[in-house]
């Protein structure tokens, strides 16, 4: 109190001598209206700008207030818990932990051993992926590969439309074979498709991409499911069945089953939801069932890791100085991410190849990641190197962890990216948009508060103002679009934290770990993408499709008229000189006709008749009038590099053998 008294005194004695060296009493200073706010020096020689006379207007007095900050600006840290004797004898024992070991040698002993320790905690839970292979041991006592697939990944379909050639030529075989499969934790929600995806005249997106399968009621758990689409991602297919768990994922068998001419919707469990129908025929297709063996490595390693280290995390945290934990901490949870909860790509145990390229990866992004962590240091976290030790275990220690943990935390929200069609599209985007702005904007609130009291908040409204400046202009540039990434968003908001509140703790914390999780799973993306990579592979900007047009006197003939429509990303060496017919989501013709006759091509496609002749049969025998849907899609394409297609239309509908054409919903181009 002495101390803030004698401060005062200073203060309210300085103004009584303006900057050009003439003196003048309080009183005259209060009559002289000319003069607004005096630049005065105060002891520690900063020039003030806040002395505001007492007959100027109200306004201006509220304006300057707001700008400047209190006359007294006030930093301090957390101390309200320090009234309660046991909460002041925790916030004390690191200080206490230091007075019993005072020499820096005998500290750093005991820290490079806990490492060590730590280490070999950490080595021994990744053991059975990057150093002892995974198998799988049958009933006969032999030992099998077990292959690794991504949440996302396809067991030989190569992707969507024709990727896998004409009559799925390179995505075979299409039966006969069994394989066991590991997959990954949390393919609940990373075996969602985030670029849509059509199946027959549905569009997929922001689901996961399982058609058809589930079980029976009468099925037994050893028994096969019931098949999935070929195309279906099969570990997303593991969970909907029950057969692996999103948290620790697994091993199970897949058997491939050959063709179907039904993909009926069916339930899933651990709340994956209904899986996509299909009602017409594929040509191939696969069926799960648990692994009837022993299993060894199958079990997704993520969450011990993280559990290990937030624990063993904690008394570095809490014991030593704040710049040793603070390092700690983000190497070890950049490392957690890199090779457990949120790897930049799956590897595969078996290829050494890919394992040496996670480790490369996790390297290359090391030391930039450092160097802003560095920055970070200097410009906010030291302020809390003082700090209550306490406060940084309950404050900033979990936030951290919420905000590295980003792919089971804010990942999972209902919003994907802050795109007008992507929040459109995805259902509770717009609420989850709402809930999340109402929130940042109560904390954005908080935060300026605390700047105003520590007297900095215009150098931050000045610096902010700036930015937003800078990317309206950067974000206006034709042909490229404004992305704020993960880590840019920390990076832009760590700065403004540099407090020692409350708030600075809680936020402070969040922010750092969003920012390493997005280098340790993105790496340092662009803030500005193209047009094409916004799309992520959906339609939209390659050349249009032609249009179907039908003839109800031929109906089992189809005709296309082609739009005069150029694009910047078509290869001009490679023209797209004929046009790719896709019937069930499979290529079915190339070629240089404006007209299809269905009958033709089934006497030149055995595989094409095989499979409509089946369906056929099988519709004939459920009393359905042997009515089998074709669902159309068309688009521009080369006739001699299978890679070169322009967008695909629109499903059109044709029912097989009556020839009852329904066109496509628009003409809004698909993938």
């Amino acid at each position: 109190m002495e101390h803030r008294r004698s401060r005062q005194g200073r203060t309210s004695g300085v103004y009584e001598e303006l900057g050009d060296g003439n003196h003048i009493g309080v009183d005259q200073a209060s009559s002289t209206t000319s003069v607004g706010i005096s630049k005065v020096a105060s002891k520690n020689g900063v020039l003030e700008r806040y002395f505001v006379l007492k007959r100027s207007n109200w306004w201006k007095r509220i304006i300057l207030k707001l700008w400047n900050g209190p006359e007294e600006p006030i930093d301090e840290g957390i101390l309200m818990h320090r009234r309660w004797r046991l909460l002041r004898a925790i916030d004390d024992f690191p200080s206490l932990f230091r007075s019993r070991f005072p020499s820096r040698t005998s500290r750093l002993v005991i820290f490079l051993t806990y490492c060590v320790i730590w280490f070999l905690a950490f080595f021994f839970l990744l053991y059975p992926t990057f150093i002892k292979l995974p198998y799988y041991m049958n009933t006969d006592g032999e030992k099998e590969k077990v292959i690794t697939l991504a949440c996302h990944e396809t067991w030989h379909w190569r992707g969507k439309n024709s990727l896998c050639g004409l009559d799925a030529e390179k995505c075979i075989p299409f039966d006969d074979e069994d394989v066991i499969i590991r997959c990954p934790a949390l393919c609940d929600r990373n075996g969602w498709t985030y670029s849509a995806m059509t199946v027959g005249a549905d569009r997929v997106k922001y689901k996961g991409y399982v058609i058809g399968g589930g079980r029976t009621e009468s099925q037994g758990p050893n028994e096969y499911t019931l098949p999935y689409r070929a195309d279906s991602y099969p570990c997303a297919s593991g969970i909907h069945a029950g057969i692996i768990s999103p948290i620790t994922g697994g091993c199970m068998r897949l058997s491939m089953s050959g063709a179907q001419t039904n993909f009926p919707s069916t339930d899933g469990h651990y709340g994956f939801g209904f899986s996509v129908n299909f009602d017409s025929f594929f040509p191939s297709s696969y069926k799960l069932k648990e692994a009837d063996g022993y299993t060894y490595g199958c079990n997704d390693p993520r969450l011990h890791v993280t559990i290990v280290n937030f624990f063993l995390g904690l008394p570095i945290f809490y014991l030593y100085e704040t710049i040793i934990g603070y390092w700690t901490i983000c190497i070890v949870g950049y490392w957690t991410l890199v090779l457990a909860m949120a790897p930049p790509f799956q590897i595969e145990p078996y290829n050494r190849l890919s394992i040496n390229e996670l480790w490369s990866t996790g390297f290359g992004r090391l030391l930039p990641l450092c160097f802003v962590l560095y920055v970070f240091w200097h410009i906010a976290i030291r302020k809390l190197a003082n700090g209550s030790p306490l406060a940084k275990v309950l404050l900033w220690y979990p936030l951290f962890w919420v905000g590295i943990l980003n792919n089971v935390t804010f990942d999972r929200l209902p919003i994907d990216r802050l795109t007008a069609s992507d929040l459109k599209e995805q259902p509770g985007s717009i609420v989850g948009l709402a809930i999340i702005a109402s929130i940042i904007l109560v904390c954005t609130i908080i935060q300026m508060r605390a700047l105003w009291k520590a007297g900095i908040l215009a150098r931050y409204i000045k610096l902010y103002a700036g930015l937003t400046v800078l990317f309206c202009v950067v974000g206006n540039m034709p042909g490229l679009n404004l992305r704020l990434h993960h880590y840019i968003i920390g990076i832009l908001l760590i700065p403004a934290c540099s407090t020692k509140g409350f708030s600075a703790y809680a936020f402070q914390g969040i922010l750092v770990g969003i920012f390493i999780s997005g280098i340790a799973t993105w790496g340092f993306d662009s803030i500005l993408e193209t047009n094409y990579s916004i799309l992520r592979g959906e339609a939209g900007i390659l050349p249009a499709p032609p249009k179907f047009h039908f003839d109800s006197n031929f109906p089992h003939q189809i005709s296309w008229n082609f739009t005069n429509t150029t694009s910047e990303y078509e290869n001009r060496q490679n023209p797209l000189d004929g046009i790719s017919l896709l019937i069930n989501d499979v290529e079915t013709y190339v070629g240089h006709n404006r007209t299809i006759d269905l009958d033709v091509l089934l006497r030149k496609n055995l595989q094409f008749s095989q499979l409509i002749n089946t369906a056929t049969e099988i519709a004939h025998g459920n009393n359905q009038n042997n009515t089998v849907k074709l669902y159309m899609r068309i688009a521009r394409g080369s006739t001699k590099i299978s890679a070169y297609r322009g967008d695909y239309s629109s499903a059109g509908i044709l029912e097989w053998p009556q020839g009852i054409w329904k066109g496509p919903e628009s003409d809004i181009v698909r993938t």
